[in-house]
């Protein structure tokens, strides 16, 4: 792939010492590859007493990172205007570098957004494993279950089919404070709402097949969501 454009998360930089970090981001960088940080990612990262030693592991790449929008900002932006979000190369580049270089200023972020973030996550699973039709695709990872080629298979078309992420996109629709009247058989995989929509059919499979309940929240993931946007 050129010029790959790869997410990290605030575990994989944490799991990584100095050594690694240059080893891995200097040879990523050194082949044309993006370094990706979303913007509640770094909420995270700032707020953290780790901050100084993550800050030398970035450095290694910082000519080559890249902040994104979260994806619900994202998804706000396709609703309102009906078409794709584009590329989503933030404008918030250019000071995150500054920061990670020492020039910029170290600033803590208010946490408010993130919980909006979680609650609207919760929300929309909450919407979707309600319906009907994934009732069923709940049945059937339980009857698989006991064949893991089977359950795979089964999962991996329920998320790949384009019928059921249109369904999804249609209970975000739903779901959506903006009232949008965005139809689903317009939208396609170059916009974000596909892949938060497949995003959410592999969140629903894969809590199926740990048993962790039939139709709602775990506290891990409500967990999870607050810290960090994993879904994109």
């Amino acid at each position: 792939m050129k010029n790959p454009r790869i997410i990290i998360d605030a575990s994989y930089i944490r799991g990584m010492d100095e050594s690694t970090a240059q080893s891995c981001f200097g040879t990523i960088c050194e082949r044309g590859g993006r370094i990706v940080l979303i913007d509640t990612l770094l909420r995270e990262l700032f707020s953290s007493n780790q901050w100084p030693a993550l800050q030398i592991k970035l450095r290694t790449c910082a000519d080559s990172i890249e902040v994104w929008k979260h994806v619900f900002e994202m998804l706000r932006y396709e609703l309102k205007q009906k078409n794709p979000y584009g590329d989503p190369l933030d404008e918030k580049t250019q000071e995150i570098r500054q920061i990670i270089f020492g020039s910029g200023p170290l600033r803590r972020f208010d946490a408010g957004q993130e919980n909006e973030i979680s609650n609207g996550i919760t929300k929309l699973f909450k919407g979707l494993v309600g319906a009907q039709e994934f009732k069923q695709f709940a049945k059937e990872i339980k009857r698989a279950s006991g064949n893991q080629d089977k359950l795979m298979k089964f999962c991996s078309d329920v998320v790949n089919n384009p019928y059921n992420i249109r369904l999804v996109i249609d209970i975000i629709l739903l779901k959506s404070e903006m009232g949008s009247s965005l139809n689903p058989q317009d939208v396609d995989d170059t916009w974000v709402i596909w892949h938060f929509g497949k995003s959410l059919l592999t969140l629903f499979c894969d809590t199926q097949r740990k048993d962790e309940g039939s139709f709602y929240i775990s506290e891990s993931f409500k967990n999870a969501s607050k810290n960090q946007e994993r879904f994109l």
